[in-house]
C-alpha cells in the first residue's frame, strides 16, 4: 500500500505525463511546452480548489440545515 505522498507524487507525475503528450500532440513547439505545461497546472489547481471550496460550503450548509431541524 502506498503513503498519501507516495499517491499524490504519482498523481502529478501522470498528471505532467499527460499534460506534455496533450500538448505534443496539439503542436506545441518544444520552446512553448514548459510555459504550457505550467498553465495546465495552474488550471488544474485551481479547479482543485474550486471544487474543495465549493464542497466546504455544502458541507457547512448541509450541517447547519440539519442542526436547525433538529431544533
Amino acid at each position: 500500500m502506498m503513503s498519501s505522498r507516495e499517491d499524490a507524487l504519482e498523481l502529478i507525475r501522470e498528471f505532467e505525463s499527460g499534460c506534455r503528450e496533450i500538448l505534443i500532440s496539439r503542436g506545441t513547439s518544444e520552446h512553448e511546452l514548459a510555459n504550457a505545461c505550467l498553465e495546465f497546472q495552474w488550471k488544474f489547481l485551481r479547479m482543485l480548489l474550486e471544487k474543495k471550496s465549493a464542497l466546504s460550503c455544502s458541507n457547512r450548509s448541509n450541517g447547519f440545515n440539519k442542526t436547525s431541524s433538529i431544533a
